[in-house]
């Protein structure tokens, strides 16, 4: 800008392609998109795939292309500041002082000493303030409109940095909801769980039946599985959660469901598939699943986690609690439903024929890999279980 005004005073032409030019090299990359969305009705959103995922939101195509054009431009002083003064430093330090040649600080230190107020980011940037100056002192004498629209972009520049270095903070889904909608989902877990407190009782010795049939006449399903028992513990500590119960009437509840867990027949410490939930024997023919074990002492995990989160409640019950989950967890061997062949969890165990069920789960999208992770975690069989499962590929534009 300072070598188009000197032109400008000295030969008197019009200086917009002095400014143009190197404005339009320095955003190539952008004008090339744009050419190629005008002339070739292409957009590389839709017309790659990349191979990697990401953890937070992005953005690609036109779009991305055009934004980054604009924070190019408005970035344009600061980053011409800092490329002087490393170019002119190292000059000095290599040809005339000799000294200092390795000092560097971390972008860790940097951000540890530089501040995020929108203040802070213009005395950082004072190099966008001043060129925008220029730019405008200089449309005030000569009507340029180039040098305006420069110099507005250029003093925004500090805050649009501000802006977009700001942390993102991701507000809870239920935050998003008016009241109406939450009272309506309430409600809706209030009638989920007023199932488990009617039918979790003491006729069913504190299991959760398997279902309600409500037809002409009404009739409850008195089996249960080993994956409907996990839920049933997790819906009581969701009615905690959620303010239906109170924390004793939670401790109790699990408490009655745990001591009960304990009386079931296993197998090598497996819950078997169904049990009738008024006499808590084992429906034939007794069978083994291994997605259900899996299910079942995944959910044992997360209800230790929970008495842990609670248990500087001084409540002696929590402890016990913690501690049969801990021997449930313990005893559940899943070597027993392995194949160690051929690296894979078999279907089950049919106990009536005593023996594996010959076909196996070989896919890492199963319903079976929260029994490979748990398994795999409690060193029941060897890690390199999870590489034998396949994952399935496909192609989509060439990749």
């Amino acid at each position: 800008m300072i070598f188009a005004v000197i032109i400008k005073t000295v030969l008197n032409v019009k200086i917009w392609p002095f400014v143009a030019i190197p404005l339009a090299s320095y955003i190539i990359s952008t004008i090339i998109d744009v050419l190629n969305i005008i002339i070739f009705k292409k957009n590389k959103e839709s017309s790659f795939i990349y191979a990697y995922k990401n953890i937070i939101p992005t953005m690609s195509g036109i779009k991305a292309s055009l934004i980054r054009g604009i924070l190019d431009i408005a970035f344009l002083p600061n980053k011409m500041y800092i490329s002087l003064d490393a170019i002119i430093k190292t000059l000095y330090r290599l040809k005339i002082s000799k000294q200092n040649m390795l000092e560097w600080t971390t972008s860790e230190e940097v951000e540890k000493q530089s501040k995020t107020d929108l203040k802070s980011y213009y005395k950082t940037m004072i190099e966008n303030v001043i060129a925008s100056a220029i730019s405008i002192i200089f449309f005030a004498f000569t009507g340029n409109i180039i040098a305006l629209i420069l110099g507005i972009i250029w003093i925004i520049g500090p805050e649009l940095a501000w802006y977009i270095s700001r942390e993102h903070i991701r507000k809870p889904a239920a935050d998003k909801l008016n009241l109406e909608d939450k009272k309506y989902i309430l409600d809706i877990g209030l009638k989920t769980w007023n199932y488990f407190k009617t039918y979790m009782n003491k006729e069913n010795n504190f299991l959760p039946p398997d279902n309600y049939q409500g037809d002409r006449k009404e009739k409850i399903a008195n089996r249960t599985s080993s994956t409907n028992i996990g839920l049933g513990m997790l819906a009581i500590i969701s009615a905690y959660d959620l303010k239906y119960i109170t924390l004793d009437e939670a401790i109790k509840s699990l408490g009655r469901t745990l001591e009960t867990i304990t009386k079931l027949q296993k197998w090598n410490g497996h819950l078997y598939n169904w049990y009738n939930t008024e006499t808590l024997e084992p429906l034939k023919p007794r069978f083994v699943s291994s997605v259900d074990s899996g299910n079942f002492i995944g959910y044992l995990y997360v209800l230790k986690q929970f008495l842990l989160d609670i248990a500087d409640r001084n409540n002696e019950l929590i402890d016990q609690q913690i501690e049969v989950i801990d021997n449930i967890i313990k005893n559940t061997d899943f070597s027993y439903l392995y194949d160690f062949k051929k690296r894979l969890f078999s279907v089950g165990f049919n106990v009536e024929e005593n023996k594996l069920v010959n076909s196996y789960y070989d896919l890492l999208a199963s319903e079976a890999r929260q029994a490979s992770l748990i398994a795999i975690a409690k060193h029941d069989i060897p890690t390199k279980h999870w590489n034998s499962l396949s994952r399935t590929l496909t192609t989509l534009n060439k990749y």
